[in-house]
């Protein structure tokens, strides 16, 4: 027996098996998360998803029935119903999408790469082509963050949106502090325990982090933030002298991505920020995430959850393919050119360097040590745009250079 869902014009067919509806999936890709997928969807005894081919590129050999190297063949088969992308990279992932899409196929996608640099495009396509495109695994693995963030707005305006958003860096800034480990130390134990890429630069230098902000504001504020638009700054230079520094000072070092809609315009960006010990972002150990949200009526909100790895992120993609069994259409999105704001608060930072660099700050010192060769400078408050500006300046002199936003009072 056959029925026939409506979803925006188009029909999709689902097979009955045992009383119930299944639907049909390509994946592309079997890496950590395609395989995760298959686990969880072998846990549903009535089999209401079903894999009925799975791409893989050569050489990579064919070690299950499903897998094929021909992609035209998934886009001509009229059974398969939505293409799960699941590869690593923005190019070739947007090609295979939007030859989904203008087949009638719908998509869901694991790829922060991908969206982020062809958001507006693929949003476009989606509407065009009426199928669906879901992409709640992009950000926050296991967390539901870009829903709950679609869901609020529509009743509540969000007025700030902020949180940490890698648990690579968390799990090392973490353990830096409790093992006292090095930069390089705290890299090998994330790596060795799968947190943490081969090569972990998207990670240690904030780009990860930069498009799941871009993807954040789309959901949250209906803008399209481009990467040149915000500044990033990752865990570069840091070493253990500066963590006995923040302990030393009751604070704990985080990275922080953060979001705001203000009187003067929007605020975005990226940086490391030392935090009380008791600001409920200190909390957050090991590689966990947690994203702050924060509307007009419903106040502040908090989610906390596992934010990366195979299984948290097969959740979400999970989570969104029974979206689309059940025929739940996706909240319309636009997304709408934005300017950004520069920070007119005065800040403080901390700053960690070499004695020659540290000249540059000579009228904005507060407090200045000295530990294993690093000079460590604690500043006065300053506006903010001004110290940036000396910061970046004095990175130019010394690579190595470490600075960190000082909050100092727990919210």
């Amino acid at each position: 027996m056959i029925q026939c869902l409506s979803m925006k014009n188009k029909c999709i067919y689902f097979k009955y098996i045992q009383g119930g509806i299944h639907l049909k999936i390509a994946m592309l890709g079997w890496g950590t998360v395609a395989r995760s997928l298959m686990d969880q969807l072998k846990q549903h005894p009535d089999a209401v998803i079903q894999t009925a081919a799975i791409l893989i590129r050569k050489p990579h050999p064919r070690t299950c029935p499903e897998m094929t190297y021909d992609y035209a063949a998934i886009l001509d088969n009229p059974e398969i119903d939505v293409i799960v992308e699941m590869i690593p990279g923005a190019e070739a992932a947007w090609n295979y999408c939007s030859q989904a899409m203008q087949a009638g196929k719908s998509v869901v996608t694991s790829n922060k790469a991908m969206v982020s640099a062809y958001f507006s495009q693929l949003l476009a396509l989606a509407e065009k082509y009426k199928v669906q495109f879901r992409y709640d695994a992009c950000v926050a693995g296991g967390i539901p963050w870009l829903r709950t963030l679609t869901a609020l707005k529509q009743t509540d305006p969000l007025l700030s949106i902020e949180g940490i958003f890698n648990g690579t860096t968390n799990y090392i800034l973490d353990h830096m502090e409790r093992d006292r480990l090095s930069l390089a130390e705290g890299i090998a134990q994330a790596q060795q325990l799968g947190y943490a890429e081969a090569d972990p630069s998207a990670d240690l230098e904030g780009e990860d982090l930069a498009r799941k902000l871009m993807i954040s504001a789309g959901c949250a504020f209906g803008v399209l933030l481009h990467r040149d638009q915000f500044a990033v700054q990752g865990l570069q230079g840091l070493c253990a002298q500066d963590i006995e520094a923040f302990l030393a000072k009751d604070k704990r070092c985080r990275l922080i991505s953060a979001l705001k809609q203000g009187s003067s315009g929007m605020q975005a960006g990226i940086e490391p920020v030392l935090l009380p010990f008791n600001a409920p972002l200190a909390q957050i150990r090991d590689n966990l995430n947690a994203g702050v949200l924060r509307t007009a009526n419903l106040g502040e909100l908090t989610l906390i959850g596992q934010g990366a790895g195979g299984p948290p992120t097969a959740h979400a993609v999970l989570t969104d393919l029974l979206e689309i069994l059940n025929d739940h259409p996706v909240s319309p999105l636009t997304l709408q050119e934005t300017n950004l704001c520069e920070n007119p608060e005065a800040v403080r930072y901390y700053i960690g360097t070499q004695a020659e660099t540290a000249g540059l700050f000579a009228e904005l010192i507060q407090e200045i040590r000295r530990s294993g060769g690093r000079t460590q400078l604690w500043t006065v408050p300053t506006a903010n745009n001004r110290l940036k500006a000396l910061i970046a300046q004095a990175r130019a002199q010394d690579p190595q250079l470490f600075a960190a936003r000082i909050e100092e009072e727990a919210r």
